[in-house]
Order: C-alpha cells, then sequence, then structure tokens
C-alpha cells in the first residue's frame, strides 16, 4: 500500500470497528496491556486494554504486513530504529503537523466541562484523517 492507502485503510477501519473499539479507545495513551505480539482481537476483547488511533493502527494486519509494528509493546514503530512519532510520521506519510492533528489527543477541541480532558471518538480522529488525506497527493 501507499503512505495515503495507509491512511485511508486506517480510517476505514476505525469506522468498521467504531462501536466495539470505543471503550478500549483512549487517545491518552499509545497502548495498554498490550504487547509485541497482541492482535486486534486482544484489544477488542481484552480487559483493561487500551489504545490510541495509532496503537489500533499498529494491531491491523494490513498495517502490520506493510511494516507497522508496536515498539516494546508499547509505542508505534516502523522501520530499523523508528519509533513514535517519527515512526507515524514516516509510515502514513505525513508531516509533523498532520501527525500531530491526527495523532495528538490535545488536538482536538476539548469539552467546555472539562476543557483539559476529554474522551476522543474514533468518529472524530476519522473526520481528522479525512482532512488530512484532502491535503495529500
Amino acid at each position: 500500500m501507499t503512505p495515503r492507502q495507509r491512511l485511508e485503510h486506517l480510517a476505514d477501519e476505525l469506522e468498521r470497528y467504531e462501536e466495539e473499539l470505543e471503550p478500549h479507545f483512549d487517545m491518552e495513551v499509545w497502548s495498554q496491556r498490550l504487547h509485541v505480539d497482541s492482535t486486534l482481537e486482544d484489544l477488542l476483547h481484552g480487559c483493561g486494554t487500551a489504545a490510541c488511533a495509532a496503537g489500533f493502527a499498529c494491531l491491523l494486519p494490513a498495517l502490520k504486513a506493510d511494516g507497522l509494528y508496536l515498539y516494546g509493546g508499547k509505542v508505534p514503530g516502523f522501520g530499523h530504529n523508528t519509533a513514535s512519532t517519527e515512526a507515524l510520521r514516516q509510515f502514513f506519510g505525513i508531516d509533523f503537523r498532520q501527525m500531530n492533528y491526527i495523532f495528538m489527543d490535545q488536538c482536538y477541541i476539548p469539552d467546555q466541562d472539562s476543557p483539559y480532558f476529554r474522551k476522543v471518538s474514533p468518529k472524530e480522529v476519522v473526520a481528522h484523517i479525512r482532512e488530512v488525506l484532502k491535503e495529500m497527493p
């Protein structure tokens, strides 16, 4: 897949699994109670598991086949010795601003009731991805 296709696939899968994913979706952590060999099923049905959009992406078989993985079971990895935000930038072919806009919880507008912390939904992440896709060739 091209980087653009990878990002489109992530948006499609977030939409597909939105309802199942919702209780395990947490944009404040890369992954929680997951490990290097974790699968999508582990996330969706594991007790106490959680992941953000990046952690979820690392568990998608098609993206794993293209080289995305959970480095140390905690953060996104891609290529040799590339982890965290740089891995996401390289894998999805996006710049730093676009990476932040999609994958960082602080780039989502806070609630009026709780200006610092709130739950970001998979649907909101999909909307951010679709905006970034409009900017890509």
